[in-house]
């Protein structure tokens, strides 16, 4: 059910080049803390994306991170994304040409797209409030603004 280490090898083909995006809910007292400071908060899901999965680790991730409500998230999702699988969903833009695959699990979403900033980041905000995104691959970060 808890999903703290990603699978880092999981590929799928749906394009060229596609960067790989984790999105994590942060809750409300640590996004205020990290807000100007998301370095930190990086390196801190770095740790955990990297490390061990162990019960420090785990929770240190429910004291940060927001768990998602896997039936209304998927509900949202379905209203703008094709289902491809149960947990999976499929985005396509045809004017701007953008392919994004969309995997859900409680503790995180995952994104792959061949954007570098895909049009469901801005949709996500509205669903979640505190979003923060990572891309451990570039060692890119950053917080989704509504």
């Amino acid at each position: 059910f808890f999903c703290i280490y990603f699978n880092k090898k999981y590929q799928y083909r749906i394009g060229d080049y596609m960067r790989t995006y984790y999105l994590f809910w942060i809750k409300d007292e640590f996004y205020y803390n990290y807000f100007k400071n998301p370095s930190s908060l990086y390196k801190t899901l770095q740790n955990l994306y990297e490390g061990k999965q162990d019960s420090l680790s785990l929770s240190l991730y429910i004291q940060i991170c927001e768990i998602h409500k896997m039936d209304v998230l998927t509900s949202y999702l379905e209203g703008i994304c094709y289902r491809y699988r149960k947990n999976s969903f499929l985005l396509v833009h045809k004017k701007s040409k953008e392919k994004t695959f969309v995997i859900v699990r409680p503790s995180v979403i995952i994104l792959k797209s061949n954007k570098n900033i895909p049009l469901l980041f801005r949709r996500l905000s509205y669903y979640c409030p505190h979003l923060f995104v990572c891309d451990f691959f570039n060692h890119d970060y950053f917080w989704i603004q509504r």
